[in-house]
């Protein structure tokens, strides 16, 4: 005997029981233990048959190929960042890295300056004498 909306109606206006969901979610994750005592239990053709069809051949087309391989990468990247802003974090980390270099080489100069200054011994020009011409200044 067809229900039509009745059922539908009744959720709407009474709701479900209160363990409905986890029923469901528990129902659903031993669906794997049933299927696999199933086919212990099967034997001969009947196995066969049901391995064939739990466990069906790749198709080689492009088309599932392609969607295969679109699934992967959406995997990937869920995985990788889970709010999927890989590329614009991607191209800041780039952007740090390129401005910690140039700081790295900036300090790697100073440093080369102030060794030639310690080599050298500049000395400013207030202390050398205004005879000598050769006046030592400090390196900018």
């Amino acid at each position: 005997m067809p229900q039509n909306k009745y059922i539908e109606l009744h959720r709407k206006r009474y709701g479900y029981h209160l363990d409905y969901h986890e029923k469901k979610r528990k129902k659903k994750s031993w669906e794997a233990h049933e299927r696999s005592k199933k086919a212990k239990k099967m034997i001969g053709l009947k196995a066969k048959l049901y391995h064939k069809q739990c466990h069906p051949e790749e198709n080689t087309n492009e088309k599932y190929y392609r969607d295969a391989c679109k699934e992967e990468q959406q995997r990937m990247m869920k995985r990788l960042h889970k709010e999927q802003y890989l590329p614009i974090c991607a191209m800041l980390k780039k952007i740090q890295m390129k401005s910690t270099i140039k700081m790295h080489a900036k300090r790697n100069t100073k440093q080369r300056m102030m060794k030639r200054f310690h080599k050298e011994q500049y000395l400013p020009v207030y202390w050398t004498k205004k005879d000598n011409l050769k006046l030592k200044y400090f390196p900018i």
